[in-house]
């Protein structure tokens, strides 16, 4: 067996672990709110370090995949955790607690579903681009663009190319378009783009509809690299959400641990 089939049979092994101890405690009739607490919190502050993982990709602390794989085994058991531990919130401090845990979780199934179809994506639709140069090689399809709506606009029979290249062309290479569509995946308003040229080439001749071809290639390969930077946002953009979550979930269950063991001992 693999590596990785051996580390999921550790994380299933835990987990059993984990249920036995948890129901051992009960038959005891010790507390197991502590003791799922306690299982909790170790569970947050191990996923909580994968993030520190991530910031030091040269130190010697394991492979970035192997951390991967474990960040997803303890994300698993928490969240198995949480609500055996939590039970139904009812007072502001619980509210907090289940809707930091809640969008924290949320965040990083998304985060994880991101990771594992995008970069797919984005090979299939050319990528391999280095980020930085996205917006070279834009600049540059605009440019040609633009030579290529200059000389239909010296050509009485090209001047209607020329003239969609102003109404809808010069828009569409003059930045990042339809950045919704291509994070639905949809390539529907670069299609509809190229069914309009080809409804220009009709009135054309044959120099002209060799110029729609042109622009064709030049609108596929521009929504393209708008395809590859939506794709890029969203790999960094969930983590704008998962990572202040991360963290408020941290303080408050500090908090949530100091108020619960302050009771406590007041109580005695």
């Amino acid at each position: 067996m693999t590596r990785a089939v051996w580390e999921w049979l550790f994380w299933a092994a835990l987990a059993v672990v984990l249920a036995a101890v948890f129901q051992s405690a009960r038959a005891a009739l010790y507390s197991p709110v502590f003791l799922s607490g306690w299982m909790l919190a170790g569970l947050i502050v191990f996923l909580s370090a994968f993030g520190l993982r991530r910031r030091m990709p040269v130190a010697p602390l394991g492979e970035g995949s192997t951390w991967m794989r474990a960040h997803i085994g303890a994300g698993l058991l928490a969240l198995a955790v949480f609500p055996a531990h939590a039970g139904a919130p009812d007072t502001p401090m619980e509210f907090i607690l289940w809707a930091l845990f809640a969008l924290t979780a949320a965040s990083g199934v998304v985060g994880l579903f991101l990771c594992r179809v995008l970069p797919s994506r984005i090979r299939a639709r050319g990528g391999g681009h280095p980020p930085d140069d996205i917006p070279r090689l834009r600049a540059q399809a605009a440019r040609r663009a633009r030579e290529l709506a200059a000389s239909a606009l010296a050509l009485p029979r090209r001047q209607s190319l020329a003239r969609f290249y102003a109404a809808r062309l010069h828009p569409f290479f003059a930045g990042p378009r339809n950045l919704f569509s291509h994070l639905a995946f949809s390539t529907a308003p670069a299609r509809a783009l190229t069914r309009e040229l080809d409804d220009v080439a009709q009135y054309l001749g044959e120099d002209g509809r060799e110029t729609v071809r042109e622009f064709r290639e030049l609108v596929e390969w521009k929504d393209a690299l708008d395809f590859q930077n939506a794709m890029r946002l969203a790999l960094r953009g969930w983590l704008f959400i998962h990572l202040p979550a991360t963290g408020a979930l941290l303080i408050f269950s500090a908090v949530h641990i100091a108020a619960a063991y302050g009771f406590s001992l007041g109580t005695r």
